[in-house]
């Protein structure tokens, strides 16, 4: 049985780190693990680059501006915020799409399939996360789709609660809003970053991964030219990666800047 909501509060509880702790290292060059992948189709419609913009969510997820517009304004009322948001300042296409993994773990050996693990991610829930600059703040909403109420709760809720809750059951909705100071992480540059250590472009293929038991920060996966490669999607996955890897006696070249192991080496650490 997959835990989706221990797998949902586990990433909203990274999401909601200072942007200060996950702004990225620049100095940091990222070297990804690969392993061989057995089929040669396309990701496409799962690609962490697809833009919101060309996806069936977009319509339902861009009719919520008006309550994230509402949601900021409470903030910078209640200062907050320093400035508060316009309609101009919202970029949908800078939205992160991830996919939940859950007890089993979609790192596993059938994942070198690339027909299998569509197959997971076919079944897998997906948030969307967008992150809206003002000035030298960022505020980060979290999308997902409302789940229906059940019976158990139902005599704990007011009626105002319970009939909220029905209407968003099947739909898009803000699950969560967090801010901080600076600039917020881009898990896009970062991926680039990685593949572009890799000489690797493909970037229809690039699958972006949250929640994964025993690390719990997003990772990047990428299937080109008969391989499939593991890459940290924030510096403070890098830095989990590091520890997990580490804390399972795995070695690693010295000298990279970040400590990294093949399919296998992960798939063994995470078990």
């Amino acid at each position: 049985m997959r835990r989706k909501r221990t797998i949902l509060i586990g990433i909203f509880m990274v999401l909601s780190c200072s942007f200060t702790a996950f702004a990225e290292n620049e100095s940091n060059a990222i070297q990804p693990a690969s392993a061989p992948v057995s089929s040669p189709a396309a990701l496409d419609d799962y690609s962490v680059f697809r833009p919101l913009s060309e996806t069936d969510d977009f319509e339902e997820i861009k009719a919520l501006e008006s309550e994230m517009l509402k949601r900021a304004d409470s903030l910078y009322t209640s200062g907050k915020l320093k400035k508060n948001m316009t309609a101009s300042d919202i970029d949908y296409n800078k939205a992160v799409k991830i996919y939940m993994d859950n007890a089993d773990s979609a790192f596993n050996d059938s994942m070198k399939d690339r027909e299998k693990f569509r197959s997971f991610l076919d079944t897998a829930e997906h948030v969307w996360v967008l992150q809206v600059s003002l000035g030298n703040q960022t505020v980060t909403y979290t999308f997902n789709i409302g789940k229906p109420v059940r019976d158990e709760i139902r005599g704990l809720l007011t009626s105002e609660q319970l009939a909220k809750l029905e209407r968003e059951a099947g739909r898009w909705k803000i699950a969560k809003v967090a801010w901080g100071d600076g600039k917020g992480g881009d898990y896009k540059d970062y991926i680039r970053k990685g593949m572009a250590q890799e000489n690797l472009r493909e970037e229809s293929s690039v699958v972006v991964i949250g929640g994964t038991p025993g690390i719990g920060q997003p990772l990047a996966i990428t299937y080109e030219k008969e391989t499939v490669k593991v890459i940290p999607a924030s510096a403070a996955a890098n830095d989990r990666l590091k520890s997990l890897i580490k804390h399972n006696g795995i070695r690693t070249p010295a000298d990279n800047p970040i400590e990294i192991c093949d399919l296998d080496d992960y798939i063994a650490a995470l078990n």
